[in-house]
């Protein structure tokens, strides 16, 4: 069970959210700092200098390496990502300027990572506030 009303009723997964959902979410949110964790992306000329700002966000190890197979290690590995954490909210993913392939291979990543984490019992929602390649909006409840 989800610890935000909002999402209660809703698949974990990946989705693209709006600014309303947002604050909607954020409202009713306690503040836990291990159940929701947040990413602000700023200006990255790629995708590997976003993935770095993700890792350091995240506390992630010293044997990430900044690239797409290793986040989706990490987003599913419980030594890394604790299995508290319910909501992992990305934000301004807009100011990763990269190739759109890139950005889609990105979501895909996103979108496994939450699946693999819910076969193992650990269930993710992870948010972004800016549309990527391929992300379902989160339905409305």
């Amino acid at each position: 069970m989800s610890l935000c009303p909002l999402l209660s009723s809703i698949p974990a997964g990946t989705y693209a959210i709006s600014a309303a959902q947002l604050r909607g979410i954020e409202q009713l949110l306690p503040t836990s700092a291990d159940a929701i964790r947040t990413v602000a992306f700023p200006a990255s000329r790629n995708i590997t200098v976003a993935l770095k700002h993700m890792g350091r966000a995240l506390a992630f190890p010293e044997w990430y390496g900044n690239n797409l197979d290793a986040l989706m290690d990490c987003l599913c590995d419980p030594d890394v990502l604790a299995p508290s954490t319910e909501i992992l909210l990305l934000t301004d993913v807009a100011n990763i300027h990269t190739p759109k392939k890139t950005l889609q291979t990105l979501a895909e990543v996103l979108v496994d990572a939450a699946s693999e984490r819910c076969r193992n019992g650990m269930p993710l929602f992870i948010l972004c506030t800016d549309p990527l390649p391929g992300l379902p909006p989160l339905p409305e409840k």
